[in-house]
């Protein structure tokens, strides 16, 4: 996979990675609604975060030769 292909697929699982992080916080709002206590909400919100930014991370650095050469 040459350097163009391996950028190219590194745009797309960020994107999926955001789509499904969009989508997680979405299904959250609605439920959140049905909370009785605000911590339940805050605790649960941290957790979709956080999850979404190891994600990222995880990402960055599986690419990391790519983005090296992409500055």
């Amino acid at each position: 996979m040459n350097e163009n292909e391996r950028l190219e697929e590194y745009k797309n699982k960020i994107y999926a990675a955001q789509e499904n992080y969009k989508k997680e916080f979405s299904e959250f709002m609605k439920r959140r609604k049905n909370y009785t206590k605000l911590d339940e909400g805050v605790r649960e919100e941290k957790e979709i975060r956080k999850r979404f930014f190891d994600k990222l991370e995880a990402l960055s650095n599986e690419y990391k030769d790519v983005l090296e050469t992409a500055h």
